[in-house]
């Protein structure tokens, strides 16, 4: 969305994530990514990926008994 801030995007994805944490069956990784000019797409989907995926180690390192593979 071109009005919204780098702060705003932030802000909801941690908002959405505590509110998973604070269930017990709800869980997600989330990658953002904030690319103000919105030059390549691509590009912004890469790094918001690797962000998820990192996102992900840092959960199941933290929450070993819930890895399943």
């Amino acid at each position: 969305v071109r009005d919204t801030t780098e702060a705003y995007l932030i802000e909801k994805a941690k908002e959405i994530k505590a509110k998973a944490d604070a269930t017990e069956n709800v869980r997600f990784a989330t990658g953002v990514y904030f690319d103000k000019d919105c030059n390549n797409i691509h590009n912004a989907m890469k790094i918001a990926d690797g962000k998820m995926y990192e996102d992900k180690k840092q959960f199941y390192a933290k929450h070993p008994e819930l890895k399943k593979r």
